[in-house]
């Protein structure tokens, strides 16, 4: 189980939202919605470990601290993200790790000012400014019994940021500056081993967060012929027809291909075609619709919007977490449900994970109805964003096994769908 603290941060204030197997973000415009997704990519990804800078952009242009902190807070002189990760081994015993950051504004950038890890019984707080990097080691004598306690925790290490008890050491000179996480981790391990000088060694930490697939919005644009050329992945699927032709070789990602092509009613066979029989002579995708083959690029949009969704799911290995922003971008209601039944099926026998920031009721209800008489259900819910007076708040809406929402439902959260609904009745 996965908790993600956002506070003083793009509206939210102290926000600890959970993160399942199944996660559906929803809510009007300028909610926070797809910066809630961005948070999320950011506290899921190495970098925030070795570099100084942060980004929560696709194209991973720098980000600046005004546009971060939240326009409502009183203080705007920080923002807070965590990302808090319990799990449950055989023995019952919950297994606690978290981040903490408390991030500041140098020359109208970001930064990290306060940061604190824990791992299992050990907490270590780091404390950089311009001149020097502090730390402090807190080695606690109870663990958490259960995740409530895991989570008690965690928000009062939160509350405490910029309030720890306790003196701090000082790393040598030459580790000030806001050197990059990991490595202040590093040398905090060294100097803490007693080692001689000369005999210490540097092994740069980084967390262990669990992989995260991004999947842009837009989609590129289908090409008539492509160079044969393999690109490393993009979040706009340019990858995409490289990962399509080599996997072709698979009859189970063909016939589940093929399953969702006519489930969506899209088409009924994809395929690539190589001019030459070398491997990286230029190749053709093309798509089969009643019986007659088309260039992708003379069909319809939604068929390539679609293809690196559908293709990165049914590539990766199973376990594996996507984030994926309006999926249903192009597609009619047919296909949007059929996105749901696919999710659906990822989500129970592959074990894959998705946080998808969408506006269909479509694909949401369909992802339900398969959970229904299911003899599994992954762990579901709705994310639903909206705006009080001071800011962006979410609400976690469990889905039962059954694929029902809970009786206790934010009241903003049906109010729309049943306004139209009852004019509509009255036409």
């Amino acid at each position: 189980m996965q908790y993600v603290y956002l506070n003083n941060v793009r509206g939210f204030t102290r926000a600890l939202v959970p993160i399942r197997s199944c996660n559906f973000l929803v809510g009007e415009n300028s909610t926070g919605k797809s910066s809630f997704l961005s948070l999320f990519r950011l506290l899921s990804r190495p970098e925030l470990f070795v570099s100084t800078g942060i980004s929560i952009a696709d194209d991973d242009s720098p980000s600046a601290f005004s546009d971060l902190v939240s326009a409502w807070s009183p203080d705007k002189t920080f923002f807070d993200l965590g990302l808090l990760d319990i799990s449950l081994p055989t023995d019952g015993k919950p297994r606690v790790q978290f981040w903490l950051y408390r991030f500041v504004e140098l020359e109208a950038s970001p930064v990290v000012h306060l940061f604190v890890q824990r791992r299992l019984n050990t907490e270590t707080h780091l404390r950089f400014t311009k001149r020097s990097t502090e730390f402090q080691k807190v080695d606690l004598t109870t663990s958490p019994a259960n995740e409530q306690n895991a989570v008690a925790a965690f928000l009062a290490a939160a509350d405490a940021l910029g309030n720890q008890e306790g003196s701090f050491e000082k790393l040598p000179k030459y580790f000030s500056g806001y050197p990059p996480i990991g490595l202040a981790l590093s040398v905090v391990s060294s100097v803490l081993s007693k080692k001689e000088t000369s005999k210490r060694e540097f092994h740069l930490e980084m967390p262990t967060p669990r992989e995260l697939t991004w999947i842009a919005p837009i989609r590129t644009r289908p090409q008539r012929i492509y160079d044969g050329l393999s690109r490393d992945y993009s979040a706009e699927g340019t990858h995409t027809p490289f990962v399509l032709k080599q996997h072709l070789k698979s009859k189970q990602f063909i016939a589940k291909l093929k399953e969702f092509g006519e489930t969506s009613g899209l088409f009924e066979v994809v395929g690539t075609h190589t001019f030459g029989k070398g491997a990286r002579n230029p190749f053709e995708v093309l798509i089969q619709i009643k019986g007659e083959q088309f260039n992708i690029e003379n069909v319809g949009y939604g068929v390539s919007q679609v293809m690196p969704l559908v293709v990165e799911f049914l590539a990766r290995k199973e376990g594996r977490r996507f984030a994926v922003q309006q999926p249903e971008v192009h597609l009619h209601p047919r296909a949007q449900a059929a996105l749901g039944s696919l999710l659906f099926y990822l989500c129970t026998e592959r074990r894959q994970s998705f946080i998808v920031e969408t506006h269909s009721d479509f694909m949401i209800d369909r992802y339900r109805l398969e959970m229904n008489g299911a003899d599994k259900s992954p762990d579901s819910q709705i994310l639903f964003f909206d705006r009080s007076e001071t800011g962006n708040r979410i609400s976690s809406i469990p889905i039962d096994g059954r694929g029902r929402y809970p009786a206790d439902q934010p009241s903003a959260f049906r109010d729309f769908f049943v306004r139209e609904e009852m004019r509509m009745l009255s036409l």
